[in-house]
């Protein structure tokens, strides 16, 4: 695929379905590495083929777990799944992120919005942090 810098390293990028985190899960696994895509959606927002099938088709290795990074349950499932398939963890990529249904303006926000907002935006990339850190240690 390319250079190979990241051969035998594990990936974890969330919100890698579409945009920056699609690129990143791309170019991490021509980089060499096996890489877990997650997200909430399936279908990349700017269209193609879902993320898991580009990097089949280049030859690099990935497995899919759909997860909402603001659920513990989900968290602990993604990097359980990772470890479970590839032995390892070596790079979690807290890519997810929300900014409100259509980025409302502030005065349109709910406050509905804004907890979403921080429950993916800072609860997730705390979550995902503290299981693959753990996960980490234990390697």
């Amino acid at each position: 695929m390319g250079a190979e810098r990241l051969r035998g390293r594990v990936a974890v990028v969330t919100g890698s379905a579409s945009g920056l985190g699609r690129a990143i899960a791309i170019r991490l696994a021509q980089e060499g590495a096996s890489v877990v895509v997650s997200d909430v959606r399936r279908e990349p927002r700017e269209g193609g083929e879902l993320t898991e099938a580009v990097i089949a088709a280049a030859g690099g290795t990935c497995i899919r777990v759909d997860a909402d990074v603001s659920r513990w349950e989900d968290v602990d499932q993604l990097v359980t799944a990772a470890v479970a398939r590839f032995g390892r963890l070596d790079v979690m990529v807290n890519n997810a992120g929300i900014a409100g249904p259509a980025s409302k303006s502030l005065l349109d926000t709910s406050e509905a919005d804004w907890d979403a907002i921080m429950a993916v935006n800072l609860r997730g990339v705390f979550l995902c942090c503290k299981r693959a850190i753990g996960e980490m240690i234990e390697q």
